[in-house]
């Protein structure tokens, strides 16, 4: 038992048995502080451990380090309903690869930035972030009200022609909806599962100037006015005066 690393770990019920360091990781593997578990079918105290299997985790960095906590996965036997159940620690979902606090970081830190930038900063793959994303959505079920969103694709696998398009809530900041793909009509697939209540009070949409989109908007939210965002229009009127800045400097050719 080490208690400064219990106390930087701060995580219930639990105790560092041992710690090793990498040069870019950390790894704590723990044990568990109690010796009984409630069995979850009858509500009974059990002390009666079948089985111990350990599991890696990914927990918040410590000290700039990635850290992985290799966590005992006891199973019990319940003498009172006569049932095997494995003890939920809590700070862990089952068949999770990552503790709940790092999923909620990574939750909030995508929607103040990207999948592909959190991904790059963690080291995780972009359907690693995207699948955290998505579990953690889940979970917050409650879709809160949104008057102007904003729609726009990027590609995330360089060189192979992969895109995903990601819809935000302008105003609040946050991400309502990631899809792997540009695809017009699987988007209105996925967005047209939201509510339609919700749909509807939509007021303005920000785009950039991909043809499909205005279709996507007219389909999945009847109500919103299509906005082009001013950087695409910018970035097109700059390219435009490049083009005509290099024409200009072209020397002139001699009338025979």
């Amino acid at each position: 038992m080490n208690t400064h690393l219990d106390a930087l770990l701060n995580l219930p019920w639990v105790t560092v048995e041992t710690c090793s360091t990498q040069e870019q990781a950390i790894d704590l593997r723990l044990e568990v502080l109690k010796d009984t578990c409630e069995c979850p079918h009858c509500s009974q105290t059990s002390r009666e451990v079948n089985q111990v299997r350990y599991r890696t985790v990914r927990d918040l960095s410590i000290a700039g380090r990635a850290s992985y906590l290799e966590i005992p996965s006891r199973q019990f036997y319940c003498q009172g309903c006569q049932k095997y159940f494995t003890e939920n620690l809590g700070f862990v979902e089952p068949r999770r690869a990552y503790t709940q606090r790092y999923e909620e970081d990574i939750y909030q830190r995508v929607q103040q930035s990207s999948l592909t930038q959190v991904g790059c900063e963690e080291g995780l793959t972009f359907d690693a972030v995207e699948g955290i994303f998505k579990h953690q959505c889940s979970k917050k079920k409650e879709l809160k009200p949104a008057k102007k969103l904003s729609i726009d694709e990027f590609s995330h696998r360089k060189g192979r022609g992969k895109f995903a398009t990601v819809v935000s809530d302008i105003e609040a900041g946050e991400l309502v909806e990631v899809m792997d793909t540009h695809e017009q009509d699987a988007i209105i697939e996925t967005l047209s599962k939201l509510p339609l209540e919700w749909r509807q009070a939509v007021e303005e949409v920000s785009v950039d100037m991909w043809g499909g989109f205005p279709k996507v908007i007219q389909e999945v939210f009847p109500n919103a006015q299509v906005v082009i965002d001013r950087f695409h229009v910018m970035k097109a009127v700059m390219e435009d005066l490049d083009r005509v800045r290099r024409q200009s400097k072209k020397p002139k050719q001699k009338i025979k």
